[in-house]
């Protein structure tokens, strides 16, 4: 049994190395993208008005985080996330009390303009801004 990672790796096939290669990009790539890229990427978006879509924002229930935090999931059409606020966006610093009025309006249909992010392998969607009034 070959107890170095050097070793085992050069035991292995190329095309094995290249696969674990990939697969640990991958796994890298993805961890910064959830971290940090799809905002990135919808802040550069925001710039360009033709980017907004619009559409029907409504609350889908909450659920806790291990710390005991509530998370409000929010729903976008058939899309669902708890996680739908980029920074920069004007509706970020009112997210508190906008998913509190979208808690006590659940059915309503909340108009808001916001980014959708289309990748092979997933989807992300940021809110912008609330299209009315909220108190």
């Amino acid at each position: 049994m070959i107890h170095n990672k050097r070793k085992l790796l050069d035991a292995m096939p190329k095309s094995h190395r290249m696969l674990f290669y990939l697969m640990y990009f991958l796994m890298f790539f993805a961890f910064f993208m959830y971290t940090w890229g799809f905002r990135y990427v919808a802040n550069q978006m925001a710039k360009d008005p033709s980017n907004f879509k619009a559409g029907c924002l409504s609350y889908a229930g909450q659920g806790k985080y291990k710390s005991g935090n509530i998370e409000y999931i929010l729903a976008i059409g058939d899309y669902k996330s708890s996680n739908i606020y980029a920074r920069s966006f004007p509706l970020r610093s009112q997210s508190w009390k906008f998913n509190e009025f979208l808690k006590a309006n659940p059915t309503m249909c909340h108009q808001v303009k916001y980014i959708e992010i289309n990748l092979l392998v997933t989807r992300q969607m940021y809110v912008y801004e609330y299209m009315g009034e909220f108190k």
